[in-house]
């Protein structure tokens, strides 16, 4: 029994470790933004790459009644962007049928030596992280006919202190991508502009929100077409979790096997364990008695020897 339960433990923990391989496999991104070197204005370079799944939700009240809009991201979009400028940041731009959702990454910046010539543009030292998110609509009426002719501005940025994305806002090493497939990432925009295009009129009574399905992002040396180790969304997977129960699993199981032995006995598939248990109570009274006397009910004495 002891054996069968250590071997689906065992099992359990090499499924899991498939499982994070997989989640860390390179895979080629869709977005691909190809900009200048600022450094070398004739050199174009692969400046940050992306793949985005996700809906930007509109939220409007019209009197007492309250409409919803849903706009989902494309599997394609004109991208723009920038590579890692003097101000060390990477931004990525995606437009498409008059909407554009344009994130903002910035770095750890590195002060050059004195003998440097131009910025430390590509040390593999720091944290980058997304600085902020800027969406703009030309026309929800293009998308919702039966909401009026207004263009939208909303914006978050990491000030505020709503994006709630883990390592997305704390700083992910410069080295690596970031990855997250596996929950959603729900981004409150926590300013929103709102102008009826008919009168000019601004309105407050829009709110944004991104919501995010699936995100892998590298806006810093980029190599290839491919995300480089990408940082994991969930810093405590399951994966991680197995390996640290997975020890004590093993040690509660070895605890109450033997602990269990030791009350019971041993087990019934354990040949010759009654056999011995009796040999070994007879050894212990014949070498411990040397014969004694006993008057039973009847008051016959009885010898033993």
């Amino acid at each position: 029994m002891m054996r069968t339960v250590l071997l689906a433990l065992v099992w359990l923990q090499y499924l899991d470790f498939g499982n994070a391989n997989t989640a860390h496999g390179q895979s080629q991104a869709k977005f691909q933004v190809v900009a200048n070197d600022f450094r070398n204005t004739q050199k174009h370079m692969l400046c940050i790459i992306a793949d985005i799944k996700g809906d930007i939700e509109l939220f409007y009240k019209n009197g007492g009644t309250a409409q919803s809009t849903s706009i989902s991201l494309p599997e394609t979009a004109t991208t723009n962007g920038s590579y890692c400028d003097k101000e060390f940041t990477s931004v990525l731009v995606l437009s498409f049928n008059g909407v554009r959702l344009n994130m903002t990454f910035k770095r750890t910046v590195e002060t050059p030596a004195k003998s440097q010539i131009g910025y430390c543009v590509r040390c593999d030292d720091g944290n980058w992280w997304l600085s902020s998110i800027v969406v703009d609509i030309d026309d929800i009426n293009r998308w919702n006919h039966s909401n009026p002719r207004t263009s939208i501005h909303s914006k978050i940025t990491q000030t505020s202190g709503v994006l709630n994305a883990g390592q997305l806002i704390e700083g992910v090493p410069v080295t690596r991508a970031y990855g997250c497939t596996h929950r959603i990432i729900i981004v409150p925009m926590t300013t929103t502009t709102a102008t009826n295009l008919d009168n000019s009129t601004t309105l407050s009574d829009w709110s944004v929100q991104l919501k995010i399905s699936s995100l892998k992002v590298q806006p810093f040396l980029v190599n290839g077409h491919n995300f480089n180790d990408p940082l994991l969304c969930t810093d405590v997977s399951t994966f991680h979790v197995v390996i640290i129960i997975l020890p004590i699993v093993y040690f509660l199981v070895f605890i109450t096997y033997y602990r269990v032995k030791e009350v019971y006995g041993c087990p019934p598939n354990c040949k010759g364990g009654a056999k011995m248990t009796k040999l070994e109570e007879s050894t212990v009274l014949t070498s411990h008695g040397k014969g004694f006397n006993e008057t039973t009910d009847s008051g016959i004495k009885v010898q033993m020897t």
